[in-house]
């Protein structure tokens, strides 16, 4: 019979959510930030001094490319077979090439709310053996190849293929995988990296810097900047000791603090966001506020904003947005810079297939390339919220 019952969520939002589109060539891009001001002012009386001269004060920030890319291997008898769905389920291109694309789509859209570092889990209480457990189980898809790093990511403890992801978590709120042979018992312990793929092909340091490191607090470098000198080059991080519930004050809280860095210019509208689980949180602050009358037919959230004093606010829920965290983000700051776009690569420069013969095999193999980096620019236009308490029932995604 035509057609494919799909089990997989390809969300992707990464593509739609930022306003800045950039193209560009070189090795990196390279901005001015403004992160002091002239000091030389003063009040005085009648024939009193002049401050001494002064100046503005800029650093450079940069962003380097990063690349993304993808394989996929068939072989004469699938190409002979399966080029019209007259006799198969679906055809080459639409199984192979827009899947693979898709599958592409998929993971940015992890990485995009992410740190840029390719972590993609930590380590869970169950370390070795037939099954292990991580704190996020979203991208440990079946049949992906990954690697067990140690918190500073010089030592590889283990490397092991996923079988399965369990949907139920366990009693601690892990999610459960199966490798395809036995994790050996070794040095590894819990809350080491997990990363997508292993030896030379590990994403480790090589993904997109996301969300997650692009609204940030944190200490050191960020992009050419030191920001523990610059600490203006920072976001509003409001962060707790234990996980809390998501409240009106909590959320309020956050938006006066980027409203205060961020100064009066509100004009763009903000956007809170997180996982499906905080939405259920956002929900239900206001279900005691719910009114049903005889009339009612439909009851609940009718529209995903509101307006308050601090500016107006849309909501965005994503199934790959990190757990326990809540984005408020202007996107007008965030900028995807392009250099390559998402394509498949061609035997010549211009024409030919995309498949590429084996003289070996009856096999042929097509690649596709994707060049960019996100950027952003003024951080304090953005925040987040950690530490928020949610209510998960699948660890599928």
């Amino acid at each position: 019979l035509p057609g494919v019952i799909s089990t997989l969520n390809n969300t992707s939002r990464a593509r739609l959510l930022p306003k800045g589109e950039l193209k560009w060539e070189g090795k990196n891009l390279e901005k001015s930030v403004h992160v002091r001001r002239n000091v030389a002012f003063t009040f005085t009386e009648d024939g009193g001094p002049i401050p001494s001269a002064g100046k503005q004060s800029y650093v450079a920030a940069k962003a380097y490319r990063k690349f993304g890319v993808g394989s996929v291997k068939v072989t004469d008898g699938i190409l002979d077979n399966a080029s019209t769905t007259k006799h198969a389920a679906i055809t080459v291109v639409e199984s192979e090439l827009r899947g693979m694309l898709d599958c592409i789509r998929k993971a940015e859209n992890f990485i995009f709310t992410r740190d840029g570092t390719g972590v993609i889990a930590l380590l869970g209480a169950t370390t070795s053996g037939s099954t292990i457990t991580v704190d996020d189980g979203r991208m440990c898809w079946e049949g992906g190849d990954f690697t067990i790093l140690d918190t500073d990511g010089s030592t590889v403890h283990a490397t092991f293929v996923n079988d399965k992801i369990n949907r139920a978590f366990n009693a601690s709120g892990e999610a459960v995988l199966t490798p395809s042979a036995s994790v050996a018992a070794g040095s590894q312990a819990q809350s080491d990296y997990i990363v997508w793929g292993s030896g030379n092909k590990s994403m480790y340091n090589r993904a997109p810097t996301g969300l997650d490191a692009l609204i940030d607090d944190g200490t050191g470098t960020f992009q050419a900047v030191n920001i523990t000198t610059y600490n203006r080059y920072t976001s509003v991080v409001y962060t707790n000791s234990t996980d809390r519930p998501l409240t009106p004050h909590l959320l309020r809280t956050l938006m006066a603090g980027v409203k205060s860095e961020a100064g009066d210019d509100m004009s763009a509208e903000w956007t809170l966001l997180g996982n499906i689980w905080q939405g259920i949180n956002f929900e239900e602050m206001y279900e005691g506020e719910l009114r049903i009358t005889e009339s009612t037919k439909v009851a609940g959230i009718e529209i995903a904003s509101f307006q308050s004093a601090m500016g107006k606010f849309n909501i965005v829920t994503d199934p790959d947005a990190p757990y326990k965290k809540l984005f408020l983000v202007d996107f007008s700051q965030i900028t995807r810079a392009v250099q390559h776009e998402l394509d498949w690569r061609k035997n010549g420069a211009t024409a030919g297939s995309i498949f590429q013969r084996k003289d070996n095999s009856l096999n042929h193999t097509a690649t596709c390339l994707e060049t960019y980096e996100y950027f952003i620019e003024q951080r304090n236009r953005c925040g987040k919220i950690e530490n928020l308490s949610e209510d998960k029932t699948t660890a599928l995604g």
